[in-house]
C-alpha cells in the first residue's frame, strides 16, 4: 500500500476544494431556496399574514412563486430539503471530471430550469386540480431531481466514447458514478414509481410527476441540442481522474 505524504495530500485536498468551488452557483441556488424557505413563514407570521395566502390556489395565483417556499410542516420542509441536497451532491459527482466552463454552464441551466419547473407544476396544478390548495418545493426539487438524471445520461454517453473509442481508462470511475445514478432513479421508477413520486392523498403528487418530466425533458434538450459539437469540445478537468494524475497536474 502506497502512503502519501502530507504535501500529496495537501495537494490532493486543495484540488478537491479547487474543484468542488466550481459549483458554487448550484450550491448558492440550493442554500437560497433553503433561506427562502426558513425565512419566508417567519416574515409572514410577523406581519400576520395567513400562510395560506401563500399557497397554490385558484384565489392566489402569485401562489405559483410563492408557495414554492411555504411548507405545511418541518418534517414536510425537512424531506424536501433534503431531497434537494441529495440531488445535488449526485449532481457534484456526476460532472466533478468535467472543466469549469462546462460545469458552470450546467449549474445556471439547472438552477433556472428547475425553478421554471416548479413554478409551470405549479401552474398545472391550477388547471389540472382547479380546486385545490397546495403548498411546497416538491415542484421545483423534482424539476432539479430530473435534470440532474438526464445530465447523468448524457455524462454517460460522452465517458463512454473517452472510455472505450479512445482507450483512455482514466474514465471508467466517473462512468460507472453516472451508471449508478441513472441506475438509481430508473430502479427507483420501474420498482417504486408511487413511491418515487410520493402519490398519496396528502401529497400533490401532480407536480412531482410533472416537475420531474419537465427537469429532464429541459435538461435532455439542454444537453442533446449541441450533441455532435458538444462531443468534439467537451474537456475534462486534468485535477480528477487519478490521485497520481492530481498530484502531478496540481500546482505545486
Amino acid at each position: 500500500m502506497i502512503k502519501m505524504t502530507n504535501k500529496e495530500e495537501n495537494v490532493m485536498l486543495r484540488a478537491f476544494l479547487n474543484k468542488a468551488y466550481e459549483f458554487r452557483i448550484l450550491a448558492y441556488y440550493c442554500l437560497a431556496i433553503w433561506f427562502v424557505s426558513v425565512t419566508l413563514p417567519v416574515f409572514a407570521c410577523y406581519f400576520s399574514i395567513n400562510v395560506v395566502a401563500l399557497a397554490n390556489s385558484i384565489r392566489t395565483p402569485w401562489g405559483i412563486v410563492t408557495s414554492i417556499f411555504v411548507h405545511a410542516s418541518s418534517d414536510h420542509l425537512f424531506s424536501n430539503l433534503l431531497w434537494l441536497f441529495t440531488n445535488f451532491l449526485n449532481f457534484f459527482a456526476a460532472n466533478i471530471v468535467f472543466d469549469e466552463k462546462d460545469i458552470t454552464a450546467k449549474c445556471k441551466f439547472l438552477s433556472v430550469s428547475s425553478f421554471v419547473g416548479g413554478v409551470c407544476a405549479n401552474i398545472y396544478c391550477l388547471f389540472a386540480m382547479p380546486t385545490s390548495v397546495s403548498a411546497g418545493s416538491s415542484g421545483l426539487i423534482y424539476s432539479f431531481a430530473g435534470g440532474v438524471m438526464a445530465t447523468a445520461m448524457f455524462n454517460i454517453i460522452l465517458l463512454a466514447r473517452e472510455l472505450f473509442v479512445r482507450r483512455d481508462w482514466k474514465f471508467f470511475t466517473p462512468l460507472l458514478i453516472n451508471v449508478y445514478i441513472v441506475t438509481c432513479f430508473l430502479v427507483s421508477l420501474a420498482l417504486g414509481n408511487l413511491n418515487f413520486f410520493s402519490v398519496a392523498p396528502e401529497n400533490n403528487s401532480t407536480a412531482h410527476v410533472f416537475g420531474f418530466f419537465f427537469g429532464l425533458v429541459a435538461s435532455l434538450i439542454f444537453e442533446l441540442w449541441p450533441l455532435r459539437k458538444k462531443a468534439e469540445t467537451t474537456t475534462y478537468s486534468s485535477e480528477y481522474p487519478s490521485a497520481d494524475s492530481r498530484i502531478s497536474h496540481a500546482p505545486q
